[in-house]
């Protein structure tokens, strides 16, 4: 009778374990079998707020650029955001520069009318230069990552190169620059296959990825064909969401 109640508790614990073991966990550093899926491109993006139905178009420009070039005898990637608005304190440049095949960060620019801030990586820690465009006035921090994440603001271009299907399940690190927290890991699950519309109206068929950020749940839905992004959707706390959609 003990030798049967072992081998039943075994049963059950080996099911957990390899569902724990499921788990793709990204380390800073690793190359990616799926990098030939990124391509150099320029993309235009739609934003709008939807909450019970309604929907309410957001007045920004979203302008997202990848480049391929040679820095210093270095192979690298540039993701370059560009949002403008109508409130110009609002619009902003974003500038991602990565090491090719790996996307270790190296450096990430967000500059404003105002302020320019410039995150340096360095493995676990990075050193942010906030500089004032008005006055001329420097501040320098360095912060602790406790492990090294990748680019917060390069997060579309490498789910691209995952190797994406049915179930997946990736843990990721990521750092947000220019803030003083540490890196953290998301998991992020592909939960199935949805057909998007298009705004040319055709359909797109993606698959979809889940996360949980603070404030609620984050989708994302890639294309099957090219794992190019198509469209993101953020819940907010006021119980709608933020949309965003790749114009085709």
């Amino acid at each position: 009778m003990k030798k049967i109640l072992i081998f039943t508790v075994m049963l059950l614990i080996i099911p957990f374990t390899l569902l724990q073991a499921q788990i793709d966990t990204l380390k800073v550093g690793q190359t990616f079998k799926n990098y030939k899926n990124l391509k150099p491109s320029v993309s235009k993006y739609m934003l709008y707020s939807e909450k019970a139905g309604k929907y309410s178009p957001v007045d920004v420009v979203w302008v997202r650029e990848v480049q391929f070039l040679n820095e210093n005898g270095k192979d690298i990637v540039i993701v370059r955001q560009q949002l403008d608005a109508k409130d110009t304190l609002q619009s902003s440049v974003k500038t991602a520069v990565l090491t090719a095949n790996t996307f270790v960060p190296i450096r990430d620019v967000t500059e404003n009318t105002l302020s320019r801030m410039t995150t340096s990586f360095s493995e676990a820690k990075v050193s942010l230069s906030m500089d004032s465009l008005k006055t001329g006035a420097n501040r320098k921090m360095e912060v602790d990552l406790k492990v090294a994440g990748y680019d917060f603001e390069a997060d579309e271009e490498l789910f691209s190169i995952l190797p994406l299907k049915e179930n997946y399940k990736v843990a990721i690190p990521f750092y947000q620059p220019g803030t003083g927290r540490p890196s953290k890991y998301y998991l992020y699950e592909v939960t199935g296959t949805e057909f998007i519309d298009l705004p040319d109206g055709g359909k797109i068929e993606c698959w979809k990825i889940q996360s949980q950020y603070t404030g609620g749940t984050s989708a994302w839905w890639i294309s099957k064909k090219n794992q190019q992004f198509i469209k993101q959707q953020r819940a907010r706390a006021d119980g709608g969401f933020l949309n965003k959609v790749r114009l085709m």
